[in-house]
């Protein structure tokens, strides 16, 4: 797993899937989680060539071609890192994998704790949503008797 941080003018979201092609190092992003379709299935969206958006160019680089040697293509996942800078633009952190393979075996386990996370905070904010309308009905029904 390699650490690459890219200027982008738009969000990605975390796990977003993106992917560089060895032949000219053209960067792609899926509009979608990499978990939620095949990777033959995910609709292309071009971000740029690696050396126009990577943030530290020549580590970055060096990295890229380290990386894509071996393979016509390396995957990645975009994390939750994402600076703001300057007009608008962003500082991503995306987890470079050598294979496909390589990119599940990391990510599914990680993605879902991260669910049940997401999920486990969701409930939380629900419970104490419902336990703030039930003391204010409460509250109501006292002040009713009271009026009586």
């Amino acid at each position: 797993m390699k650490k690459l941080t890219f200027n982008l003018r738009e969000d990605l979201p975390h796990g977003t899937l993106v992917w560089i092609n060895a032949s000219n190092k053209k960067i792609y992003c899926s509009s979608k989680r990499f978990d939620k379709l095949a990777f033959n299935e995910h609709a292309s969206n071009y971000l740029g060539k690696a050396e126009d958006i990577c943030s530290m160019k020549s580590n970055q680089d060096m990295l890229v071609d380290s990386l894509l040697e071996k393979t016509n293509r390396i995957y990645g996942i975009s994390s939750n890192e994402q600076v703001e800078k300057s007009d608008s633009v962003k500082e991503v952190v995306v987890l470079f994998f050598p294979t496909w393979e390589e990119m599940l075996q990391y990510a599914v386990p990680y993605f879902e704790d991260y669910d049940q996370q997401e999920k486990y905070e969701q409930e939380e904010i629900k419970r104490k949503k419902q336990a703030k309308q039930e003391w204010l009905e409460r509250g109501r029904r006292h002040l009713q008797k009271e009026k009586e």
